[in-house]
């Protein structure tokens, strides 16, 4: 089956694996389903937050492949069926506009510039956004009040 351009799309495959030579198991289902690997990110082991069955430590790796948006469930299911693959997911990253970055930062201040007087800094601004924390009250003036109010 030939693949139509119109039709390839990018995705990302994350994985777990137990040992590392167990990597190679997510390129073999790839290849057999005809997605064109574009980047391979390095393999790390990685401890566990919780047991994936039954193991506290496992390697992660992922993959940027292409490939027809018809065989990514077959892929999947490959994937699942699959007893050397701990844990998958496949996302499509989301097309963003060549100029739109979300690191893209402007020019940081130092600790050296000083905002002139009756100017205030970026993060006073901010602060004043939230309401102040309120005085700790006791249970007496507490059961004041309430009976003030009930009266």
């Amino acid at each position: 089956m030939d693949m139509d351009e119109k039709n390839i799309k990018n995705y990302e495959l994350a994985f777990l694996v137990d040992g590392e030579d167990d990597a190679h198991e997510a390129v073999k289902i790839l290849n057999a389903r005809g997605a064109v690997i574009v980047f391979e990110g390095p393999l790390k082991k990685a401890d566990l937050f919780y047991p994936i069955m039954k193991r506290n430590s496992a390697h992660f790796g992922f993959f940027h492949f292409q490939c027809e948006a018809g065989r990514v469930l077959e892929i999947e299911e490959d994937l699942r069926l699959n007893n050397k693959i701990l844990r998958h997911l496949i996302v499509a990253p989301p097309i963003l506009p060549r100029t739109a970055s979300f690191f893209r930062r402007g020019p940081r201040a130092t600790s050296a510039a000083k905002p002139a007087e009756g100017e205030r800094s970026e993060r006073t601004d901010r602060s004043e956004e939230f309401p102040r924390r309120q005085e700790v009250v006791s249970n007496e003036e507490l059961e004041e009040k309430l009976e003030e109010i009930l009266k």
